[in-house]
C-alpha cells in the first residue's frame, strides 16, 4: 500500500504490535525517516515527495487500536484495513454502502 505526499520513509510492510511513526524530527525543523524503523529486517527507504521541512500528508497504512461497544461491535474485532472502516461502520448502522454504485 502505499500514499502520496509523504516525506521520505522506511517501509517494511509489516504491522507492529507497537507503532513507530514513519518519519521524526531531525531537530532542525525538517523529518527524517524514522531510524528504528529503518534498521528493520527487510526495511528499505522510500523516496518521498515532499520537503523534508514538511510534515503534512504523513500517512501510514499500520494498524491503529480501534474499540467499538454496544450494537455492532462484533463487526470490530482484531485488525482491520483502514479502508474496511467505514463499510463496517454502514453496516453496524444497518446502512448498504454499496447501494448507488
Amino acid at each position: 500500500m502505499g500514499f502520496a505526499a509523504t516525506p521520505d520513509y522506511c517501509e517494511t510492510f509489516r504491522g507492529r504490535e507497537v507503532y513507530k511513526d514513519p518519519t521524526i524530527s531531525d531537530g532542525k525543523g525538517g523529518y527524517v525517516a524514522n531510524p528504528e524503523v529503518c534498521k528493520e529486517p527487510g526495511a528499505y527507504l522510500r523516496t518521498g515527495n515532499l520537503p523534508v521541512n514538511s510534515s503534512q500528508g504523513v500517512h501510514t497504512a499500520d494498524p491503529l487500536p480501534l474499540f467499538a461497544f454496544g450494537a455492532g461491535s462484533q463487526l470490530f474485532n482484531g485488525l482491520i484495513d483502514q479502508t474496511e472502516i467505514f463499510f463496517r461502520v454502514a453496516q453496524a448502522l444497518g446502512l448498504n454502502p454499496y447501494l448507488g454504485r
